[in-house]
């Protein structure tokens, strides 16, 4: 596997982006996503809500002793107020029956709390975070990788995408419909910053192709094009 192709598939996973390889295609990766068939932005499959309330995981501890709550990167364990062990993975939500019956409550307690790994009262998330919507469904791009080593660009001055050009015209050589996939180029800017050059394919020629509009900074920001 060309080093651009993994680096840009580690890259791409760290972001809890699904990532697939063709088998028929060696220079290409399929970008593949759970998302919101109401408003598009990503399913985060990743979140937890409490089965009672459908509130998220806050990721806090709660002592049963002081009451005081407590991030769970805590890595002793226990109360850094009163130094008690009786911390629990709590629904946040106050008015969540988890919190206000005593005998739900006792049992999400035997579980170490609603979010503790090993409980059975959290779910994965149910509804959209950003909009509330309840159904989703995939969302799939084929992405190409140009597989030239990093170049050195200078964006203040006029430069040609000729690498990128000649790898492009190789695909729509094998299959002229490639046209409607995208294509993302790793570059370094004079300063030895690694960016982005990326986009559909068919746009690389247009006669209106205007470089910097196609230059992105991250993987983030590209991923935020496609979801």
């Amino acid at each position: 596997m060309q080093i651009n192709l993994k680096s840009i598939i580690y890259s791409l996973i760290a972001k809890e982006i699904q990532v697939y390889i063709p088998n028929e295609i060696t220079d290409a990766l399929y970008i593949n996503n759970l998302v919101c068939s109401n408003c598009r932005n990503i399913w985060h499959t990743s979140l937890l809500e409490c089965y009672f309330c459908g509130s998220l995981n806050s990721y806090l501890y709660k002592c049963s002793d002081c009451n005081k709550y407590i991030p769970i990167t805590n890595s002793k364990k226990e109360c850094p107020f009163c130094k008690s062990k009786k911390l629990y993975k709590i629904c946040y939500n106050p008015d969540c029956i988890s919190n206000t019956d005593e005998n739900i409550k006792a049992l999400t307690n035997k579980n170490n709390g609603v979010f503790d790994i090993h409980s059975t009262f959290n779910l994965s998330l149910q509804n959209c975070y950003h909009c509330g919507g309840k159904l989703n469904e995939y969302k799939s791009y084929l992405v190409f990788v140009c597989p030239d080593t990093l170049k050195i660009v200078n964006f203040e001055e006029s430069y040609n995408l000729n690498i990128l050009k000649e790898f492009l015209n190789r695909k729509l050589t094998e299959n002229e419909n490639y046209k409607e996939e995208y294509v993302i180029f790793k570059i370094k800017d004079i300063n030895d910053n690694i960016k982005y050059i990326f986009n559909e394919i068919k746009h690389f020629y247009d006669t209106n192709f205007e470089k910097k509009e196609n230059l992105y900074e991250s993987i983030s920001e590209i991923i935020e094009v496609l979801y």
